[in-house]
């Protein structure tokens, strides 16, 4: 999971995502099933490759 910048009452409302944006990829992991694997980095989109 990526660590992004939300915006929100804390920080003048000038993140990149809105808080729903930003819960998009919790929720995914969240819901995913017992064989999705670990170790991997994903933002709202999906996977994301090591670099």
């Amino acid at each position: 999971m990526t660590i992004t910048f939300i915006t929100g009452a804390n920080n003048g409302h000038s993140g990149s995502q809105t808080v729903t944006e930003g819960t998009d990829a919790i929720v995914a992991l969240a819901t995913e099933g017992p064989g999705a694997g670990t170790g991997r980095f994903i933002d709202r989109h999906g996977e994301i490759a090591w670099s």
